[in-house]
């Protein structure tokens, strides 16, 4: 993307949009005065009132995302009024068909006012930065239907999601949604509920979607409209998601993380420790099978040397062997401060009530065998789940899942040692949302922390694995770079602050943009951990002070 392609897109978008308003409120009123002249004609009268109800829904939702909110709120308003005349199934009064015109005449008004105070700022990618990170994500492989028949708001929703590196293909309508699947199913859908075919022809395409194909993809539905039957609908058709317009791309992003990429990827890893060498690799293939990963013990006394390569998330362990019993390894294991949380599951044939109570009161788990494949694979996934979530507690920040400050420290710390035994690149990086209060003072502290979960997503985005990232305190993350230097970090920084700057924030129908400052410190040679950052804080305070939204390096 070139430096100013990004600017120039997104105003034009909304030119365009802008450029589109009188046409359609142009159509809205030749709808009014069609209904008007077929008031004998009560069917085509009906007609005319689902396509008036069609184009207000439209106008509702496309209003918000280009930022004429009072429009956005008048012509919602109007388009429930519209719904409850559907459902009535009655002719329109004259006077209701005057304050129809009198409602969009106001509108036209409020619009005209408005495009005077339309001048969104849109800043730019460079093309430096994006080549950096352009194998970064992994969304970048990932295709998105967008399924929208008011082309701007598509437009805008497509320039949007490929900020955040997904392939997006816009459909105007259910039919054409319809043969594209058949042609390719994408990785994800996201819908509107509404299409020219009809109110609810979005979740019509879904389920029949659903019945024909067998990998059919996740759905994401959106609407102008957040009632309960959109929303039963929705559920019904099988979609995991109802976003309402204007749309927030932070929450949306989010989403697509976990449709697209999972929400916890990493295979299980279990450690079986059983003498018989058969009923272990029968029980590893078991958890193979269900793409968990499996180490297999036959003798317990060296259950040290492979804790410590493999480190398991659970253990599978037998309750009589020859030499030494399960209990007693599970108390030696339970004195080593560092493996008293790793779950450990008994499988023997005991049948003393006694022998299996004392093990529970132990805090451990107990299966009797023999065991049905599907239920040793509920208990293994459900006690490791049971013990990330515990672990995310404990290291991860509950509002945005990512490290919190303890835990980054102890990561720097642990990459300082790397460095100290393979001397390598390390950079560290410390960022700041800019005027953070002011949001939470304008929008409210909800909206403030659907900012810090979209920065964090942005964050996982566009970082390597191999990155640690953590929310530091407040408003004020930071990052751990290995294996690059502190040039390199300046354009892979700067390219998600450009990034981030362009995602829309929404809060009660009004839409806005944040941007961050950031410091960047290079690791010296010797240097401990609180001096690098003390030194990328530094950074930070001077590109506050330098006018924020720009990224500068510790001297």
């Amino acid at each position: 993307m070139e430096k100013n392609e990004g600017t120039d897109l997104l105003q034009q978008l909304h030119r365009d949009y802008t450029a589109s308003l009188g046409p359609q409120f142009d159509q809205i009123e030749n709808l009014i005065d069609a209904i008007a002249c077929s008031d004998t004609a009560f069917d085509e009268a009906q007609q005319f009132l689902r396509e008036l109800h069609r184009q207000v829904h439209s106008l509702s939702g496309s209003s918000g995302s280009f930022g004429y909110d009072r429009l956005h709120k008048e012509a919602r308003n109007l388009d429930q009024r519209l719904n409850v005349f559907l459902k009535k199934s009655e002719p329109l009064h004259p006077d209701a068909l005057q304050q129809l015109r009198s409602e969009i005449t106001a509108m036209r008004r409020l619009t005209d006012a408005a495009i005077d105070q339309q001048a969104r700022k849109q800043p730019a990618i460079s093309k430096e930065s994006s080549e950096i990170l352009a194998s970064t994500t992994e969304l970048s492989e990932k295709l998105v239907y967008v399924i929208e028949d008011d082309l701007h708001v598509g437009a805008e929703i497509m320039q949007q999601l490929s900020l955040l590196g997904t392939r997006v293909n816009l459909l105007e309508n259910a039919t054409l949604a319809a043969q594209a699947i058949k042609q390719q199913m994408p990785d994800a859908l996201l819908i509107d509920i509404g299409l020219p075919e009809g109110m609810f022809a979005g979740t019509q395409l879904v389920s029949e979607m659903q019945q024909r194909y067998d990998n059919a993809a996740p759905v994401l539905f959106f609407s102008a409209r957040g009632d309960w039957d959109s929303r039963l609908a929705a559920v019904r058709a099988g979609g995991r998601a109802f976003l309402t317009k204007p749309l927030d791309y932070g929450h949306l992003l989010a989403l697509l993380n976990q449709s697209l990429l999972g929400a916890d990827n990493e295979p299980y890893r279990v450690l079986i420790v059983d003498d018989s060498v058969a009923v272990a690799n029968y029980t590893a293939e078991v958890l193979r099978m269900a793409g968990m990963s499996v180490e297999i013990l036959n003798h317990p006394e060296k259950i040290f040397d492979v804790l410590l390569a493999y480190k398991p998330e659970l253990i599978l362990l037998d309750l009589y062997m020859p030499e030494v019993n399960g209990n007693e390894v599970a108390r030696v294991l339970r004195q080593h401060p560092d493996l008293m949380d790793i779950p450990i599951v008994f499988l023997s044939t005991e049948k003393n009530a006694d022998l299996q109570y004392a093990t529970l009161a132990q805090g451990e788990d107990f299966l009797q065998k023999p065991i049905q494949d599907e239920h040793l694979l509920q208990v293994v996934q459900a006690r490791i789940q049971r013990s990330r979530q515990l672990g995310t507690l404990m290291f991860n920040d509950g509002l945005t899942g990512l490290l919190n400050h303890v835990a980054l420290k102890q990561k720097l710390e642990e990459e300082i040692s790397r460095n100290q035994r393979a001397p390598h690149p390390v950079s560290f990086v410390m960022l700041d949302i800019d005027h953070f209060k002011m949001v939470n003072d304008r929008f409210g502290h909800p909206a403030g922390d659907r900012v810090l979960k979209t920065i964090s997503r942005v964050l996982q985005q566009r970082l390597r694995k191999a990155d640690q990232i953590g929310r530091y305190g407040g408003e004020e993350f930071a990052v751990i770079l290995p294996a690059t230097t502190a040039q390199q970090s300046v354009k892979i920084i700067n390219d998600i602050r450009e990034r981030f700057e362009l995602l829309s924030h929404s809060a009660d129908s009004t839409t806005f943009h944040c941007t961050f400052s950031a410091g960047v410190a290079e690791l010296l040679p010797g240097e401990e951990a609180d001096t690098l950052v003390q030194r990328a804080d530094k950074a930070l305070y001077d590109a506050k002070n330098h006018g924020r939204n720009q990224v500068h390096v510790a001297s």
